[in-house]
């Protein structure tokens, strides 16, 4: 009787009252935020280390890449407070040398830590905050998708289940990949206007696609773009299920005007490639990366095979549920609704469709199908795939859940089976993540950032490592004599005076990147560079002023210009779409002529439906206009697929090397050749079978401590790049060389084939 008073008391009426008044998806909001909190809150709260004046401070565990993201993103925050709105150049990375990292790298998320950090002035609460917020955002965009088909409760569940796949934790907790961490978020945007964009083709619907996609290139390129064959993948199975080539052109002219308004970073990125190292695509060749499922030689690589296991086996157990538990079939329904749920079922077979494509992906077996993407190389982890697959995969679980949900009419016993085994593997995908990655990563050493960040990538090409190159003056006189005076050293412009009494080199600490410019009393002058790639000036006799810059090159402001027109057609195009009357766009064949719908309420999408058909007719030459705009836009959508397919794989070519690495076909024993790899100053070789073995598992996993420790140990040797070898023995895929130049002469080891050419 207490127990009935107590749930019948006023204060518990007055409770249940506010929480019926607060609207479902603020509630779902909440509760997403709650749970990222908690996913979120180990890694940052784990544990203190002690500080200045015996305080003690907060530390993270120590993960692949969180040094080099804090050390990049404080040089871009305040390369951007001294008034360069992209920042390109970072001036105090490598010992002061500098480096243009955002020139090659997504500058998106660098951008959201400054801008956080400008209110919170502490970049592990700056990362902190991000890091809760997008695990919020990403289960809500999640929810915004799956509730075009499905219900409340599976919607909301699905959701959660995306925040806690285990491979959206290892993300932060292992890798500390912030950036493709905030991926999670745009990938159900994408998909979402990719879908609206394919079935009713508003104006809006490109503005969306275009703008998350673009967003998407310059916050994590690698998975953007493989994101962008997944979505051409989804468009084209649609349309040839349909027959209905205008849902592709529909999607192709959303991703066409995703990459022009992303030129501002790919452009560049990709035309000045061809003057730096770039020894990523060397380190971690793509297909040495494929999950197999074997023994992992590291309990990284453990945890990814985990990963991929039990969310294999939710999208599995997912689509058993969807085969053996029919749709509802009654006769009481309304027509709309019948025809909003064959939609939601047709749109339920793409994503199981995708879903499966992208695991595959991810395995070895893909391997011939994924020789054929175009630089592909660039991905660099074939595990990147998981992004994607965790969220086609949850999506599928929503679609299951949804099925068991409806049906209460089904056999009791196949509906508990269904219910308990989607309780079972989100109970499991929890475990994993709670139990291994999270319980795990928190025991790790803490992160130390090193008081100097070096990163060779993106060097000139030729130039010295940077971990090899001397700690000098900003300013140097390399010959003759001469006097000089810095009047000022901003991060991208630098002017000093010089008074040399006969001609004079003069070398400033930086690397002589493409962009830099020099004047001498306003007129410009060539900037060559010494032999360790550092930038070197001539002054003639005299007293003169002396201009250096980090200037706009010709990709860089074609980009931009093409960033400023993508922007300013998004924002047209949703200008114009709320001017459309009408809105009665084509279904592309789905049966439903606004999808999308509530599912709670699709009569009332029915009746305006039929209003706007009664309104249409009373303005019919406004709607012709519209449907003249639609045929316009297919037209383009083309014309833009045909640029896609035909001219810019052209910006992704490289010049033909006359000197191509040469097989070990063309090679016999005893001959002579030389190491040599794409880019890069230095190769490894391993001095046995077991040390090349834990080598090329470390290369793939961006294992730089474990690389470390077996050239420390001399099991591997660091032996510069064309460096003359000769062959002794030839293995499946391997070779071993002898040494005959450098520091290393006469000393044997094993190097992969591929790294041996003239």
């Amino acid at each position: 009787m207490e127990e009935s008073s107590e749930l019948t008391s006023p204060a518990s009426i007055q409770i249940q009252r506010i929480f019926k008044r607060i609207p479902f998806n603020w509630l779902l909001v909440m509760v997403l935020l709650v749970v990222g909190t908690v996913i979120v809150a180990p890694f940052y709260f784990s544990r203190t280390a002690p500080g200045g004046n015996n305080q003690p401070v907060r530390v993270v565990p120590n993960t692949h890449d969180m040094a080099q993201h804090l050390a990049i993103m404080e040089q871009f925050d305040k390369v951007l407070r001294s008034g360069t709105l992209y920042p390109r150049w970072l001036p105090d990375v490598n010992n002061g040398y500098g480096l243009a990292w955002t020139n090659f790298y997504s500058p998106a998320f660098y951008y959201s830590t400054s801008v956080v950090n400008a209110a919170l002035n502490n970049w592990l609460d700056s990362i902190l905050v991000i890091s809760v917020l997008s695990f919020l955002a990403s289960g809500f965009a999640f929810y915004i998708l799956a509730r075009q088909f499905y219900g409340q409760v599976a919607s909301a569940t699905a959701a959660l289940f995306y925040l806690i796949l285990p491979y959206h934790t290892i993300d932060l907790y292992w890798r500390g990949a912030l950036p493709e961490l905030q991926g999670f978020i745009l990938v159900p945007l994408i998909t979402y206007f990719a879908y609206k964009a394919g079935s009713r083709g508003k104006l809006q619907d490109y503005a969306g696609l275009g703008l998350c996609q673009g967003i998407y290139y310059m916050t994590h390129f690698p998975v953007a773009y493989l994101m962008t064959y997944t979505i051409a993948f989804y468009g084209l199975i649609w349309a040839i299920s349909k027959r209905d080539w205008r849902i592709t052109f529909r999607i192709a002219l959303g991703m066409f005007l995703a990459l022009i308004l992303s030129a501002i970073y790919w452009l560049p990125a990709v035309v000045e490639s061809r003057y730096v190292q770039e020894h990523f695509t060397t380190i971690f060749p793509y297909h040495n990366s494929y999950i197999t499922l074997l023994p992992a030689a590291d309990r990284f690589g453990e945890l990814i095979n985990q990963c991929f296991a039990v969310q294999a086996l939710a999208l599995l157990i997912a689509i058993a549920i969807l085969r053996f538990v029919a749709p509802r079939a009654s006769q009481s329904i309304s027509q709309a609704t019948r025809e909003f749920e064959t939609s939601g079922q047709f749109q339920t077979r793409l994503w199981v469709i995708v879903g499966v494509a992208t695991t595959f992906m991810v395995t070895s077996l893909s391997i011939y199908l994924s020789k054929l993407i175009p630089k592909i190389e660039a991905v660099s982890f074939a595990m990147r795939w998981m992004v994607i697959t965790s969220f086609f995969t949850a999506l599928v679980v929503c679609a299951a859940i949804d099925r068991l949900c409806k049906h209460r009419d089904f056999a009791i016993v196949t509906l508990w089976a269904g219910r308990i085994a989607v309780v079972l593997v989100i109970g499991l995908n929890l475990w994993i993540t709670t139990r291994h990655i999270i319980r795990e990563a928190v025991l790790h050493q803490p992160l130390q950032p090193p008081l100097i960040h070096y990163e060779p990538a993106f060097i000139p090409k030729g130039a010295t490592n940077p971990r090899e190159l001397p700690d000098t003056p900003d300013v140097l006189i390399e010959s003759g004599s001469a006097t000089y005076e810095i009047l000022s050293w901003q991060p991208n412009r630098r002017e000093l005076v010089v008074n040399a009494q006969a001609p004079v080199k003069v070398r400033l600490k930086t690397y002589n990147s493409y962009g830099w410019t020099a004047r001498l009393d306003g007129q410009g002058v060539p900037i060559s560079s010494d032999l360790n790639g550092i930038q070197l000036i001539e002054v003639p006799p005299g007293v003169h002023q002396l201009e250096v810059a980090f200037t706009t090159t010709p990709p860089r402001l074609i980009g931009a210009i093409l960033f400023g027109l993508g922007l300013l057609t998004i924002i047209g195009l949703t200008v114009l779409s709320r001017r459309q009357p009408g809105q009665n766009q084509i279904n592309a064949g789905e049966g439903i002529a606004s999808p999308g719908v509530d599912v709670e309420s699709p009569l009332n999408e029915l009746s305006r439906i039929d209003a706007e058909k009664i309104h249409s007719q009373e303005s019919v030459k406004p709607v012709a206009s519209a449907i003249t705009l639609n045929k316009v836009i297919i037209i383009i959508a083309i014309a833009a697929t045909i640029l896609l397919l035909f001219f810019l794989p052209r910006f992704f070519s490289t010049p033909e090397n006359p000197t191509a690495p040469v097989t070990s076909e063309a090679l016999t024993l005893g001959a002579e050749t030389r190491l040599r790899i794409p880019r890069g100053d230095w190769v490894w070789v391993a001095t046995t079978d077991q040390a090349l073995n834990e080598l090329m598992n470390a290369l793939p996993a961006n294992d730089t401590a474990r690389i470390e420790m077996l050239v420390q140990s001399g099991q591997v040797l660091r032996v510069a790049n064309h460096t003359k070898v000769r062959i002794l023995e030839f293995d499946a895929a391997k070779t071993r060389i002898r040494i005959l130049e450098g520091d290393h002469l006469t000393q044997e080891g094993w190097v992969p084939e591929r790294w041996l050419g003239n």
